[in-house]
């Protein structure tokens, strides 16, 4: 048994150790929620208890067999000698039935009647003895023929054991093997993930995140206006190679006159042409990316194109508005409210909890074509 408890003990560690060595990033992130590290834990735990059930089984019942054995020796020892005895004793009794005539003159030969009844006792006793003799051989041969089917039984159930336990190593190694494969998985999977946002991220903010961090320090507190700029000398912030560079204009009207071109050529052909300026001067008032909430529209009602409630482009809880532009207006308003200035993870997996990942992606290559 130490050994194949060994084996599955091993197999159960190695299982363990992949997923723990790949979650720690030794080749691979964790396994996926549908096969958690505790529900491996608990599974290969299960194989291994149902292995040392089935081992204990295994080894009672070869001590019962050893047992039976022992026994089924031993009255095997005894038969030719019990066989002698008791035919020896159905002889006697042969010739006890024989001699009718003499045992009656025994018993009426007796002086009185006490002597009568001793007499009868002896005989009775005679008989009793012969007859008993005579019968151990007949269950000496039936507790051997119990014993041997009994020793039978028990071999089966231990090859039945026997059989579960080298199952339960199968599913140990078959555990093991999946939680390699779901972890390889997992590594793929995480590994297009960290590309896209990468190619999501220098598509906006052109590799360089700390535009993006001195625009959240910078920008204006809620519901105000933010303070106007100066460019510098050498830079116009309205055509620089980083997008967020050209949310901070040199005054209003020139942010707000950018900003409303590129978002009406994005529009462009959906319900929600022609309101470039109401997103550029809603951004500008609320300090928030003015690509955002345009780009948030196209993922989820395709530009206006596909809403759920009456101006809601923006999947945005069960309200609607009675115009587009009241719609934009609020909506560019919560994400400076709730959001933040501009598209990040975090954000994402606010607004949208159940595919965050795969929203914060298209929404972030939506952004940078604006």
């Amino acid at each position: 048994m130490t050994c194949f408890t060994s084996k599955v003990r091993g197999i159960a560690a190695g299982a363990l150790a992949a997923v723990v060595a790949l979650s720690l990033g030794f080749g691979a992130p964790a396994l996926a929620e549908e096969t958690s590290i505790e529900e491996l834990e608990e599974r290969v735990a299960a194989a291994a208890k149902t292995y040392d059930d089935a081992m204990t089984k295994v080894q009672q019942l070869e001590a019962s067999i050893s047992e039976n054995q022992a026994k089924i020796a031993d009255i095997e020892a005894k038969i030719p000698e019990q066989k002698e005895k008791s035919a020896e004793a159905i002889r006697r009794l042969y010739k006890f039935g024989q001699n009718k005539n003499g045992l009656i003159e025994l018993i009426l030969s007796a002086d009185d009647f006490n002597s009568f009844i001793s007499v009868v006792s002896y005989l009775g006793a005679v008989t009793d003895a012969n007859t008993a003799e005579a019968n151990r051989l007949t269950n000496l041969k039936a507790e051997l023929q119990s014993t041997e089917s009994e020793l039978e039984a028990q071999k089966d159930e231990a090859e039945k054991q026997r059989e579960i336990a080298d199952e339960a190593v199968k599913e140990a190694e078959k555990l093991r093997d999946e939680a390699v494969a779901e972890a390889a998985r997992k590594a793929a999977e995480e590994a297009a993930k960290a590309a896209a946002r990468s190619a999501a991220q220098e598509a906006i903010f052109g590799g360089d995140t700390s535009a993006l961090n001195s625009a959240i320090h910078e920008s204006a507190p809620q519901n105000q206006p933010p303070a106007a700029k100066p460019a510098k000398p050498t830079e116009n912030p309205t055509t620089s190679a980083n997008p967020n560079a050209s949310v901070e204009p040199t005054d209003r009207d020139s942010f707000i006159a950018e900003w409303t071109q590129r978002i009406d050529n994005y529009l462009a052909g959906s319900p929600l042409e022609g309101y470039g300026y109401a997103f550029a001067e809603a951004a500008c008032d609320y300090g928030v990316d003015p690509r955002w909430s345009p780009a948030i529209s196209n993922t989820e009602s395709s530009k206006g194109l596909n809403c759920f409630l009456p101006h809601n482009a923006w999947g945005w809880g069960q309200v609607s508005w009675p115009d587009w532009d009241t719609a934009i207006r609020a909506h560019v308003r919560g994400l400076a409210q709730g959001y933040g200035y501009t598209i990040s993870e975090d954000s994402a997996q606010k607004y949208c909890p159940p595919n965050a990942h795969d929203w914060y992606v298209a929404t972030a290559a939506e952004m940078a074509k604006i």
